[in-house]
């Protein structure tokens, strides 16, 4: 039942698409998902942190 809801909740999927994955799918589907939403998490901070670099820098020059 956790799997089905988890699947659910993250990847909007269905009991009966859930119940066609294999083993070893089901094994690294949720670890890879993590994985990539880790890798856009700590790219948009950097983004984020470059912007504000960006702004400060401009404000110390005078042009905000």
């Amino acid at each position: 039942m956790v799997a089905y809801a988890t699947y659910a909740e993250r990847l909007h999927w269905t009991p009966q698409q859930v119940d066609q994955l294999t083993i070893e799918q089901d094994d690294w589907i949720i670890p890879v998902l993590d994985a990539v939403n880790a890798q856009r998490e700590y790219a948009q901070q950097k983004a984020q942190e470059a912007a504000e670099r960006k702004q400060k820098a401009k404000r110390n020059r005078g042009f905000l």
